[in-house]
């Protein structure tokens, strides 16, 4: 049985780049004016627009390893750390008057601060230093490290049968729908245009229920 469940959830969460690209063509009448790089590239642009759009809970990855030095690397698909210094349990309270952010060496809490705060930075505190891609503690410090972080997907492509979507493929046509309002395309389809309306209202239904879903993963 249970191997039968992991068969599925992989099939729920693939589709073909393929598919989208056929959809986004129905919704222009796209005689091949475009390129499939071209059609791929306007798809990856609008997925990564959709990603974008706030701190979705599937774009949530932890960062772990080992540390002793002064600095720990930033992942390559890093983009922002996010909170992981409160409570679920509104009941119990952290008495901390900045961004609950932190960075976890060996189960010890260091807080995060801005980086142009780093002048004063005290003992159990780091910061992000974007330009080096580091997180910089004020001494060396050794053990095993956790952080919280927001993870960039990589991009769609048509080298494989089916692409692995950062989100469930029942939201997929969002993707088509915002490539079919892209500005560009508005200015060289006609059905684009004469149904942009249209197709942008799609887009933004189906968002819409992207972060329905989204807010399900929500304890608190």
């Amino acid at each position: 049985m249970g191997a039968v469940i992991s068969i599925k959830i992989i099939i729920m969460w693939t589709i073909s780049p393929s598919e989208i690209i056929a959809l986004f063509e129905t919704y222009t009448d796209d005689q091949s004016e475009l390129s499939t790089t071209e059609e791929l590239a306007l798809a990856n642009r609008i997925y990564h627009q959709i990603l974008d759009d706030r701190p979705w809970e599937f774009l949530k990855k932890e960062g772990t390893g080992a540390v002793a030095t002064t600095y720990i690397t930033l992942p390559i698909d890093f983009s922002h750390l996010i909170a992981n210094n409160g409570t679920t349990d509104n009941t119990i309270g952290i008495e901390n008057n900045a961004k609950p952010v932190a960075v976890y060496i060996s189960g010890s809490p260091y807080q995060v601060i801005n980086w142009s705060d780093r002048r004063q930075l005290s003992g159990n505190q780091c910061y992000v230093d974007l330009a080096l891609n580091r997180i910089v503690f004020g001494a060396s410090v050794s053990g095993t490290y956790s952080f919280d972080y927001i993870f960039v997907p990589d991009d769609l492509t048509m080298t494989a049968p089916t692409d692995l979507l950062a989100f469930p493929p029942r939201f997929a046509p969002i993707i088509a729908f915002g490539m079919a309002t892209d500005n560009y395309i508005l200015s060289i389809f006609d059905k684009a245009k004469s149904y942009a309306n249209e197709n942008q209202f799609k887009y933004k239904s189906i968002l819409s229920d992207m972060v329905m879903w989204n807010s399900k993963f929500y304890m608190n």
